[in-house]
């Protein structure tokens, strides 16, 4: 018997699923053809691997490739939200998700993301919406990622449609974002990585994540929308200053071009991250 998406989608009906929210479509307008959906685990029943392959020019290839898991969390985020969070929150989480045009190159002018090593296929939006359906169809509350690199945070925020469920991480985003704005988002993502931000102690600051959700209906979008959610991401970021340490992104940066000299790529992998691709 094949493997299906949390019990209930299998790999047929995952390809109709895409197709009905225009990632074929998305992938055909760029030469894709003969679609093909993979489902099943990676050694870790609770996490299904799903992926979808296709040819062009008469070979195959790996399109999109995601790891989706549920969660529930019993207890609001250091129990700021006590007398609004009656109940636990199910999500969808988005363990790993990737989608990229494997037979492009970056422009001249375009750089990648860290780790990045295609463009993107220009179906992120359709592939969430297709998560979103199934998200809705078991009646989560919301659908949530773990972004592991400061990047993939920052995309799903400007979406304007994610907000991390911890009001303080979404706090140290804002004053991240507020400081770095000299740096595009591949030099701001990768000086965190390279231990390039320093804080206002005078401490390298790391990137730590944690679930950035979509909320799905009233509940969670009530957390979001409350004053007390508001008050504290703003002294959160408010609390909060960064500067760049230049030699230390310099060294960051010969080190990721001297690892994509060598052919280093970035192998798939079960960990927790938003959107890798864009």
């Amino acid at each position: 018997m094949s493997a299906r998406l949390f019990g209930r989608w299998d790999a047929a009906q995952v390809r109709s699923l895409l197709d009905e929210h225009g990632v074929l479509a998305g992938a055909r307008a760029r030469d894709f053809t003969d679609f093909r959906v993979d489902v099943g685990d990676v050694g870790d029943p609770a996490i299904t691997h799903t992926r979808l392959f296709a040819r062009k020019g008469g070979r195959d290839y790996l399109l999109c490739d995601a790891c989706l898991t549920e969660t529930r969390i019993a207890e609001p985020p250091a129990r700021l939200f006590t007398d609004a969070w009656t109940r636990p929150v199910e999500l969808m989480v988005v363990y790993w998700f990737s989608e990229q045009d494997p037979t492009r190159s970056f422009s001249p002018g375009r750089k990648p993301l860290p780790l990045q090593q295609h463009p993107g296929l220009g179906v992120l939006r359709q592939m969430f919406e297709s998560v979103v359906h199934m998200a809705r169809d078991l009646g989560k509350d919301g659908v949530a990622c773990f972004p592991k690199f400061f990047h993939d945070a920052v995309l799903f925020r400007r979406s304007r449609l994610f907000c991390f469920l911890d009001p303080r991480q979404e706090g140290v985003v804002e004053a991240l974002e507020r400081d770095l704005t000299d740096l595009d988002l591949a030099d701001a993502s990768l000086a965190l990585i390279g231990g390039a931000v320093v804080d206002g102690l005078g401490r390298a600051a790391g990137w730590t994540p944690g679930f950035q959700v979509l909320p799905l209906g009233e509940y969670l979008a009530a957390h979001f929308n409350s004053a007390a959610y508001a008050r504290a991401a703003a002294a959160a970021a408010e609390a909060r200053s960064y500067t760049v340490d230049r030699q230390r992104l310099e060294l960051a940066r010969r080190s990721l071009a001297d690892g994509a000299g060598r052919g280093a790529s970035s192998t798939v992998r079960c960990d927790p991250v938003g959107a890798e691709q864009r």
